[in-house]
């Protein structure tokens, strides 16, 4: 890739920072909950029933700009779908593997698409 061992890019710093923070909070005992394309914020950790959730922000391949997009877009109304999500919250390929990963999509239908096969 071009660039010596100790060549960190920005992303990686900020994908150690969240990892430094999620450490140290497991460490004094906190508890997480999943991410959620509902509750989770853009980039703020936030407290749901005692238990600590992560932002959007924190998911790998989910910037922060793309997290604002989804929190922002959501308030307007709710995602009904994954192509939903792709369009008006601007999620690429990475970023909704990312949240099927991590089962923020679980359930949700791909598209409003009707089968009949």
């Amino acid at each position: 890739n071009g660039r010596s061992d100790d060549e960190v890019s920005d992303k990686e710093k900020q994908e150690l920072i969240v990892d430094e923070i999620v450490y140290e909070m497991l460490a004094r005992g906190y508890s997480f909950c999943p991410p959620s394309l509902t509750e989770s914020k853009a980039l703020k950790f936030t407290i749901d029933d005692g238990k600590v959730r992560v932002p959007l922000c924190a998911l790998e391949n989910v910037g922060a700009s793309v997290g604002k997009i989804i929190e922002e877009q959501r308030e307007v109304r709710p995602y009904e779908t994954v192509e939903d999500l792709q369009v008006r919250g601007k999620a690429n390929k990475s970023a909704i593997e990312s949240l099927r990963k991590h089962g923020v999509l679980e359930g949700m239908p791909e598209s409003d698409q009707i089968s009949f096969f």
